[in-house]
């Protein structure tokens, strides 16, 4: 079964929200970010400034990127509209959020043939490894071999090759 493509996007933008919690003198402001969508943080609570939440919400959206390594297509920035983040000119289109190139075990990525999806992650390089094995005849047991095969950049076709019935 093959994966849906909204599987590979994940979008993150940071901003914040007002306290629920009315009798904190401190501030008015939570910082929350929004997670494919999904709104996460607390609404309730120690408050902040406006400017003091939406550095923390920009901390919690740095940190929330940093989960995703290899096949994602990250989207992060500051949610439009939301108190304290600048609104666009009607004149200038707005500039899309910044996108994040994935991580990848070989330095950065920066043409479209190194983008390919077994690089930068050892399950994709196994889906990769059975269908070129299975092109090939080849028995494949996964594995610290495999596993090592990976890291070292062997491509999944070169491996299963390697590996066949003569």
């Amino acid at each position: 079964m093959t994966k849906s493509a909204s599987h590979d996007r994940v979008t993150i933008f940071w901003h914040a929200v007002p306290n629920e919690n009315k009798r904190d003198p401190r501030g008015e402001w939570m910082p929350v970010i929004d997670h494919n969508g999904k709104q996460r943080g607390d609404t309730y609570g120690r408050g902040y400034d406006l400017k003091t939440a939406l550095a923390l919400a920009k901390e919690a959206a740095d940190k929330a990127v940093e989960r995703y390594s290899g096949d994602w297509d990250i989207t992060v920035g500051p949610k439009a509209g939301a108190p304290g983040v600048p609104k666009a000119r009607a004149e200038k289109p707005a500039k899309p959020p910044k996108r994040v190139a994935p991580k990848s075990p070989w330095g950065e990525v920066d043409t479209p043939a190194d983008q390919l999806p077994w690089r930068n992650s050892y399950a994709n390089w196994t889906m990769r490894v059975g269908e070129a094995a299975a092109k090939h005849g080849a028995p494949i047991a996964f594995g610290s071999e495999t596993y090592d095969a990976w890291e070292a950049g062997i491509s999944p076709d070169a491996f299963a090759k390697a590996r066949a019935r003569k």
